[in-house]
């Protein structure tokens, strides 16, 4: 297999502590992978979600030039006692030349913290690195830890910012601890925000952003599918707009009604109480049945899919949802209807989806129904060219993970995302919300010099 020539150049540089960000479907596994080779040092530990631990086995394969022996440390307890015996043995046993790699999950290097922390790594990988974003949770804090003393720290992340600007600081906390000791300095110094009435802030963009880019450049490496492989077929976006049905609009005005009631009677609102109503009335867009499976009314959003389904041929589909009720939901009208579909979920073992996606890819499965935490991550669909979106979480970094998993390297086709959307409803001021966030991104983690009031005006609005 051959490298692009963004990747070689990717590869030179991984001498040091970086943050490499390239667009996801752009091979950041196999950069990483190759560049073990280049430092020939060892141990290396890999922390990774569970769903990709065996994307990795299987990249290593592919692309480790050298003599290297993989160590899979997950499962039951007994069963990493015995891993951990065995690589502890081959520490001492091994030579220069082997390469000794131990492969565990975000959760386990939580839980394990002790165990792992008394082993001396020279070299440590996290992939999907924005789940260190919240600081305060012990995941975050037990990999950032664990790395203090390990001379050759990476961080893998396509979307390195999920939802908020100063998310960054973890990732750079762990890559150079000795830099970016302060959260509180790098937020003062960098993020525009304004205190709100629950003891937290408004975040409002940016600032200083040349200093910010000045601060960057030396560790993040970012590349996108457009400057690097001008050869891969468009992502073309379609909105189709729907309207309620007549259960539907009346249990969306009502909700919206009681909210009204509630915010204008001085009634006191915690944040989390607003955010549940808030997700009721996404749920309504997406189904009535999500708040009540005895209504008699599948919703706008589900006889339209039905319809749509109908003209598929043999052309395979991938649906993507924020609720695991919703894609319950869809599963059960499609079997109805005789079609070969399948979910694939966060409530399955790895087993049972890796032998959907293998029969997804032989085509004995025409659509696959997933949830955005499920399908979002270490999944290849490129041999699939047509993803709906049936309703979008509030996150723009969740959305672009999973059209990602379709437009990719190896992708043949032009890849069609369909995103049935309500006028006038919640799902409006999601698609304004999600534009103004993307903008913000990419004005950290890109070089693009247009004014942070351009992006702002918009948001303004809302």
């Amino acid at each position: 297999m051959q490298l692009y020539e963004f990747q070689k150049q990717n590869i030179q540089k991984l001498t040091k502590p970086i943050l490499l960000a390239d667009e996801m479907g752009l091979g950041k596994t196999c950069q990483i992978l190759a560049s073990l080779t280049n430092l020939n040092t060892s141990p290396v530990l890999i922390v990774c979600p569970k769903s990709v631990v065996s994307v990795w086995v299987d990249e290593a394969a592919k692309w480790l030039s050298q003599d290297y022996e993989l160590f899979i440390y997950q499962g039951p307890s007994n069963k990493r006692t015995t891993v951990y015996t065995k690589f502890k043995e081959s520490l001492k046993l091994s030579n220069n030349s082997k390469l000794l790699i131990f492969i565990t999950t975000w959760e386990l290097t939580r839980k394990d913290m002790n165990l792992l922390s008394g082993l001396p790594w020279k070299v440590i990988v996290v992939d999907e690195a924005h789940r260190m974003k919240n600081r305060k949770t012990k995941q975050s804090i037990s990999v950032r830890s664990l790395s203090r003393k390990i001379p050759y720290r990476f961080a893998l992340t396509g979307t390195p910012i999920i939802n908020r600007p100063d998310e960054l600081w973890a990732i750079l906390n762990f890559l150079y601890p000795a830099q970016f000791t302060s959260y509180w300095r790098f937020f003062n110094q960098f993020v525009d925000a304004t205190p709100n009435p629950w003891g937290g802030y408004f975040i409002k963009g940016i600032k200083n952003k040349r200093e910010l880019d000045y601060l960057l450049a030396p560790i993040v490496l970012r590349h996108t599918k457009q400057e690097v492989l001008k050869e891969l077929p468009d992502k073309i976006y379609q909105n189709i707009q729907l309207d309620f049905t007549t259960k539907q609009t009346e249990m969306y005005n009502s909700m919206v009604q009681y909210l009204k009631a509630k915010l204008s009677d001085g009634t006191y609102l915690h944040a989390p109480i607003i955010l549940a109503q808030l997700i009721r009335l996404k749920q309504i867009c997406n189904s009535p049945k999500l708040l009540d499976y005895n209504i008699q009314d599948d919703g706008c959003k589900i006889e339209w899919l039905l319809d749509f389904v109908q003209d598929l041929n043999s052309n395979q589909l991938v649906i993507y949802t924020q609720f695991s009720k919703m894609a319950d939901l869809i599963y059960e009208k499609l079997k109805n209807l005789d079609i070969r579909a399948e979910l694939f979920t966060g409530s399955q073992n790895s087993k049972q989806r890796e032998q959907i996606l293998k029969d997804f890819e032989q085509k004995k499965i025409q659509i696959v129904i997933l949830t955005y935490g499920a399908g979002g991550l270490g999944l290849n669909l490129a041999f699939c060219s047509t993803a709906i979106l049936i309703d979008k979480p509030w996150s723009p970094a969740l959305i672009k993970q999973a059209e990602d998993r379709l437009h990719r390297i190896g992708q043949k086709n032009s890849v069609h995302i369909i995103c049935p959307i309500i006028p006038g409803t919640i799902e409006t001021k999601i698609e304004k919300l999600l534009s103004w966030k993307e903008d913000i991104s990419n004005l950290i983690i890109s070089n693009k010099n247009y004014l942070i009031e351009e992006v702002l005006s918009e948001y303004n609005q809302l």
